[in-house]
């Protein structure tokens, strides 16, 4: 009869090949599950300081758009600026001064009902609307927000609290 451990030699060998492949796989699949998981942890930490960002930003224009709208949107304005005649001190007093001031612009210009600079103030003071030709181009590449006084329905012209009715002027404002 002899050495009985032979017999199972083979066996031995082939179940210690199994147990070596089975880690290696196990392991490789661990390996492969921590990678994914840290790409997912990156990848959704990216996307929510992405829409963070966006949505401080939505929330920068829209405060400066409130801003603006505080400071063109009541009967004073609608009645000392239109396409026909500016009250140039007014202008200046509560465009130029209140928006450089208040809100830090550097340019600001007041276009008429088509699309043409009435007023503009600029480093700080009041310069010649022509002032707006030097901006036009920068200002249709960076494609500014327009923002107008509110509209009666439909009919293209603002009503004061006085009852006048008066042509909206649009705003820009150059960043």
């Amino acid at each position: 009869m002899g050495d009985t451990t032979r017999l199972y030699e083979g066996d031995l060998r082939r179940l210690t090949m199994i147990i070596r492949a089975a880690i290696t796989f196990f392991g490789v699949l661990l390996l492969a599950v921590i990678a994914f998981a840290g790409w997912s942890a990156n990848k959704s930490a990216t996307d929510a300081e992405r829409t963070l960002v966006e949505n401080a930003l939505n929330q920068s224009i829209a405060n400066l758009l409130d801003g603006q709208k505080s400071v063109a949107w009541w009967d004073d304005a609608v009645i000392k600026i239109t396409d026909e005649s500016i009250d140039l001190q007014f202008a200046d007093d509560e465009f130029g001064i209140f928006l450089t001031e208040t809100y830090g612009h550097d340019e600001t210009y007041i276009l008429n009902a088509r699309d043409e600079p009435i007023w503009a103030y600029k480093e700080g003071a009041r310069a010649g609307a022509e002032a707006y030709a030097e901006r036009r181009a920068a200002l249709l590449r960076s494609s500014p927000r327009r923002v107008t006084t509110p509209r009666a329905r439909g009919s293209g012209t603002v009503r004061t609290n006085s009852g006048a009715r008066k042509r909206p002027t649009a705003f820009y404002r150059v960043p």
